[in-house]
């Protein structure tokens, strides 16, 4: 490996009350022959859009004014974005959808919802949340700190649709993984889902990478 280049994220104001800028999560956007466009989350609650190999910094935005911690991953899919963190309070959600504008790069929130089980649970975290296909549609699916792992959608309004959630083993998050064809969760065992029987990934394709024309056509953008 060679290094190439280092590029300072940090948010002034943390989010947390420990004044921790560690970063959970970084997702590309897209690739423009050898130019890449990224966004990354942080413990101090940064959403981060920048672009390698030269490091310029395109946007920050502080994912949630009244957030009191900061972001656990982050799930690029085009210009949609999905934040995870966790959730403090009645009002507070863990689960966060964003539109990045192709022309200035700027974070617009579009929906968030509460993933929890318990509804009187005072916080909940969402440890990680992937991109994913379900039932022949795009969706996502997020793991949360009482063992539920959630599946759900991006309608074509750009809300978030909670399609349901099951149990994975004990009260406990999970690292997500999704590669075209199954989901891979991992806490203290590694589970392995079938989400789409009858889909073939393509070997000449990243298999991490979902194809932009799954997407409904106003959530494909113009990047």
């Amino acid at each position: 490996m060679q290094f190439l280049k280092s590029v300072d994220v940090r948010n002034p104001n943390p989010t947390n009350p420990w004044g921790l800028h560690n970063i959970r999560g970084i997702s590309s956007m897209f690739w423009s022959n050898s130019t890449a466009y990224l966004v990354s989350g942080s413990e101090d609650g940064y959403i981060t859009v920048f672009r390698l190999p030269d490091g310029a910094i395109l946007s920050q935005t502080v994912y949630n004014l009244g957030a009191q911690r900061g972001t656990n991953s982050v799930a690029a899919f085009g210009q949609n974005l999905l934040v995870s963190n966790c959730a403090v309070g009645a009002n507070d959600k863990n689960l966060w959808y964003y539109w990045i504008d192709g022309n200035n790069y700027s974070v617009t929130l579009k929906d968030s919802v509460n993933l929890r089980v318990n509804p009187s649970a005072p916080q909940v975290f969402n440890f990680c949340t992937v991109w994913g296909i379900l039932n022949g549609q795009v969706g996502f699916f997020s793991s949360t700190e009482e063992g539920a792992l959630w599946v759900g959608t991006i309608d074509q309004n750009q809300h978030i649709t909670v399609l349901g959630y099951q149990t994975v083993f004990g009260s406990l998050g999970s690292a997500l993984g999704f590669n075209g064809t199954n989901l891979i969760v991992i806490n203290y065992n590694l589970y392995e889902f079938t989400t789409q029987p009858n889909q073939i990934s393509n070997p000449g394709q990243n298999p991490e990478r979902l194809p932009l024309k799954l997407l409904p056509p106003n959530l494909v953008g113009k990047i």
